[in-house]
């Protein structure tokens, strides 16, 4: 009895486990380019200034902002750009 049961904590152990551990670098590699970033405000403010612009009903510079805000999240380059230290 004692070997089915640890054979069976084996198995699930031994499948589980590689998933884990690469789900545990793909998302600490994803999420460390937004951890990292060293001033955020200027992307607090353009995020405000959307927020802004949709209160007022202003959907077409919504628009506009919006797909800038996603140029800027696409680009590494230019995030980088928005959030270093002036």
């Amino acid at each position: 009895m004692f070997c089915l049961f640890f054979s069976v904590v084996v198995i699930v152990v031994a499948e589980s486990a590689p998933s884990f551990f690469f789900l545990s670098f793909v998302n600490s590699s994803s999420s460390m380019m937004f951890d990292e970033l060293p001033q955020v405000d200027a992307l607090w403010y353009f995020l405000n200034d959307i927020y802004f612009i949709r209160t007022v009903h202003e959907y077409t510079i919504e628009n506009d902002f919006f797909n800038r805000l996603i140029y800027i999240f696409c680009n590494p380059q230019i995030l980088i750009y928005w959030t270093k230290f002036r």
